[in-house]
């Protein structure tokens, strides 16, 4: 045969089995689970090669061994799909959509670590968060979703405590801690209104930003000025209503703003900062502002299925109390609660009876779980209505269903019924559609048979009524409707409209920054209007609310096609390159640590110890001239302003002193050192600081081992000790990631770790019959060799490498002589030199 007629003949087939395997209709697709990096562990499939149909949906199972966890899964040498796991335990499984030709995945199996995290998902009503509370290991991701009850839309998610918007799914990346995770939903098209809170310089108001308020509800807000300040001024849609501390909107229809302003000096005020755990509350919560003299209680209150685990005042323990009060307020003080699951162990009783003539549901004793809610159902008998219901003995009228919610005690429910007038009752319900406007009365309530009722409609400032539904039918545009001679249950529904055409969009900021235009804006309908947002310098952006929900940090926003009322709200924080100045000074007879002027980040926290010399004690610590009380160490927390810090010391009246000799090795220090004075009984903090590229190697005290630890508390101390910690260099590593395709081996393979510096050879190990394809060292091709160095090792690698028979052109795919899957140019020229017998 003609030899080039043979090189010819030979490059057709090879296009021809490249269209084949590229998206031919008959083509299998082809799924290959790499045999080599599937160590520790199992898959199923099995690794190797499989054929599935087109289109189909694949489920790769991975299970570790005992000891080991899943590492990665990868498609392709880079792309990980390790987010979009789903695990049993340690089992992950993977799904796909077979939409491509082939597939080839890289999984591989690591040591269980030893440290682990838990992400917390907090109970939530009206939706669920797949999956539950969930114990990860440290380093891996995990993806949750949030689903809405049908009805619900989802109405923010939170993390920590801190909004993150209204999301569907939510992923922890490198998972390096604990975690809350959190959601709220709301009713689909339940009408709300936006109070928009905004707090000046020096105070603050709570809640603040857009808060949500149901059409008819009530909203209180606080607001507490600085230490040293005092309210100046509330508005509320810019009139004044006084220098008020609080202030609610009751029965709320529409949208309002309350602005407060503080000035400088008023009656001598202390803070009192509240805040709580996960699974409960403190009421009020955040920074209180008291009169000195005066009283503040505070309540505690555990979430559903959750108990008090512990209150602390100024970090002491004062038990696990529902409530606390500070009597003769005369400094700041801090007050901070915990909480537990209650395991079932925490329940309360709700004893439930009645006369005679009707009812109660469930009735007798009750036994109900702390923090639930139980309802209960009043039921007379016919010819007989509910005369009055009685709560732990105080009337609540004549109801028919009663809820106890968040429950934290026991309780007594009673009723008493009466003969009725008619015998019969029929139920009317009044509500509005949408927005602008109110029917009264509104709600459901009970009406005798023969009685009549009339509902009366208001339409809002700039809206008229459009419609009226009785029983859902229309009976036109009227102000108020009369039921006569009642003998059915009804339904009342309001419609109201613009009339005159226009919608407000309220715009309003935070402090730190402006919007312009501000305030209430009209826009016509239909119309469009932009908004732009400028923070103050040092400042930027932190975030852009639209209706209440988080749009994220941008300088403009648009509405367009304008058919409703909107609100617009900007929040502004430090710019994180913005650094202030701490300067932290001392008195005669001891020391502060750090000492002098420390530059700090914007947002940053920094620790200050106070160590009187011996036979003195702390008299007094100042923040900014404040005093705060004497203090041995002091956090200034979310650091945004420059500060000064000033400590004093007097002798100790009386009482033994003991001594706490502090020292160090090279390379770091602690805080406080030298011999450290301490009035027995009390306690004292040491505090490990480390030079750049060291960490501690071990701390003794009173010459025994206590590990490696960055800080170490004597508590009530009755005699003298020794503290002493010694620092070792940080050994830097980079991971080297090896692998290979089939038909061999690399040693070693998987992640392998290797100091700085230093030099690391990798092997490959040949199957019978085949030899090196080529070697990827980043990617890149090194040749067909059969061992590869890294010398001086100074950052992150791959290594790869494939292999092929030397007698024929063997692959995954027909024409494919490099192991990546497909057929390119350069598998062609190469497939044509082995066949013209030139490799």
């Amino acid at each position: 045969m003609n030899k080039k007629f043979f090189l010819k003949y030979a490059f057709l087939i090879l296009i021809f089995e490249a269209f084949l395997y590229s998206g031919s209709a008959f083509a299998q697709v082809i799924l290959n689970i790499d045999k080599n990096s599937v160590t520790n562990g199992t898959t199923d499939p099995s690794p190797g090669v499989h054929d599935i149909s087109p289109g189909s949906e694949v489920t790769i199972t991975m299970t570790p061994n005992a000891g080991y966890v899943l590492n990665d899964i990868k498609l392709g040498l880079t792309e990980s799909v390790l987010k979009d796991v789903k695990f049993n335990g340690t089992v992950g499984t993977y799904t796909f959509t077979a939409t491509g030709t082939s597939y080839k995945f890289y999984i591989t199996f690591k040591v269980m670590p030893t440290v682990q995290y838990t992400i917390t998902v907090s109970s939530v009503s009206n939706g669920t968060i797949t999956p539950g509370t969930t114990t990860v290991y440290e380093g891996d991701s995990r993806t949750f979703t949030i689903s809405p009850s049908t009805g619900y839309e989802i109405q923010d998610v939170t993390v920590d405590g801190q909004s993150q918007g209204a999301k569907t799914s939510y992923t922890f990346t490198n998972i390096a801690a604990n975690y809350t995770l959190a959601a709220s939903f709301k009713p689909v098209g339940v009408t709300q209104h936006t109070i928009t809170a905004t707090a000046g310089a020096n105070g603050n108001i709570t809640p603040t930003g857009d808060v949500k308020v149901d059409n008819a509800a009530s909203q209180t807000f606080t607001i507490a000025p600085s230490v040293g300040y005092s309210v100046e001024d509330v508005k509320v849609d810019n009139v004044s209503v006084g220098a008020v501390t609080t202030y609610t909107f009751q029965n709320v229809t529409k949208d309002y703003t309350i602005v407060a302003t503080f000035k400088t000096g008023g009656v001598t005020q202390y803070s009192i900062t509240a805040t709580a755990g996960s699974n409960g509350t403190v009421t009020p919560a955040g920074a209180v502002t008291v009169n000195a003299g005066a009283s503040q209680t505070y309540t505690i209150t555990p979430g559903a299925g959750y108990a008090v685990e512990d209150v602390k005042v100024d970090s002491v323990s004062v038990g696990a109390v529902a409530s606390y009060t500070f009597s003769n307020v005369s400094k700041n003080y801090t007050i901070s609660a915990t909480f537990k699951t209650s395991s079932g162990g925490t329940s309360y009783m709700i004893v439930a009876s009645t006369g005679s003539n009707g009812t109660i549901s469930p009735s007798g004793t009750n036994t109900v779980t702390a923090g639930s809610s139980k309802t209960f159902t009043m039921t007379p008998n016919s010819g007989y209505t509910v005369e009055d219901v009685k709560v732990d003995g105080q009337s609540q009228g004549a109801l028919t269903t009663y809820t106890f919610t968040n429950i934290t005690s026991d309780h007594i429910i009673s009723v008493s019924f009466k003969t009725s007038s008619s015998g019969t009752q029929y139920m009317l319900v009044g509500s509005v559609s949408g927005s602008g406007g109110t029917i009264s009365p509104s709600g459901t309530f009970m009406v005798n048979a023969g009685e009549s009722k009339t509902f009366t409609l208001t339409p809002s400032d700039g809206y008229t009524v459009a419609d009226l539904i009785v029983d859902g039918k229309s009976v036109g545009v009227q102000t108020s409707y009369t039921f006569s001679n009642v003998s059915t249950d009804h339904f009342i529904q309001a419609k109201f409209k613009s009339s005159t055409g226009q919608f407000t969009i309220s715009a309003s900021t935070g402090i730190n920054g402006t919007i312009d235009p501000k305030g209430n804006i009209t826009v016509e309908s239909g119309g469009s209007k932009t908004f732009t947002i400028k923070p103050d310098t040092g400042y930027i952006v932190d975030d852009v609310k639209i209706d209440g929900q988080s749009k994220g940090a941008m300088t403009t926003y648009t509405f367009t096609s304008v058919t409703a009322d909107h609100s617009i709200y900007a929040t502004f924080k430090v710019g994180t390159t913005q650094t202030f100045t701490i300067r932290s000074t001392a008195g005669e007879n001891g020391k502060i640590f750090p000492s002098g002027d420390t530059t700090v980040t914007a947002g940053e926290s920094k620790i200050f110890s106070m160590t009187p010399n011996s036979g003195y004690e702390v008299a007094d610590f100042l923040v900014d001239g404040t005093s705060l009380g004497p203090k041995t160490e002091y956090t200034l927390s979310s650091i945004s302003a420059a500060h000064t810090v000033h400590v004093t010391f007097k002798a100790v009246s009386s009482g033994a002193i003991y001594s706490i000799k502090a020292t160090s090795g090279a390379n770091g220090g602690i805080s406080p050192s030298g011999d450290v004075s301490v009035n027995a009984g009390d306690s004292k903090r040491f505090i490990m600081y480390m030079a750049t590229g060291y960490q501690v190697d071990d701390v003794y005290v009173d010459d025994k081992s206590v590990g490696p630890v960055t800080s170490y508390t004597f508590s009530n101390v009755n005699a003298d000790h020794e503290i002493h910690v010694t620092f070792k260099q940080i050994s830097l590593q980079y991971t080297i990631t090896a692998s290979a395709g089939d038909n061999g081996s690399i040693y070693p393979s998987g992640e392998v770790q290797v100091l700085a510096g230093a030099s690391k050879t990798f092997k490959m190990y040949l199957a019978e019959g085949y030899e090196v394809g080529n070697v990827f060292v980043d990617e890149v091709s090194v040749g067909p060799v059969t061992s590869y160095t890294f010398d001086s090792v100074g950052s992150n690698h791959k290594i790869h490498v494939t292999f092929i028979s030397p007698n024929c052109n063997c692959s995954i795919v027909p024409g494919d002589t490099d192991g990546d899957g497909k057929v390119t140019l350069k598998d062609i020229v190469r497939s044509l030199g082995i066949l013209s017998g030139k490799k």
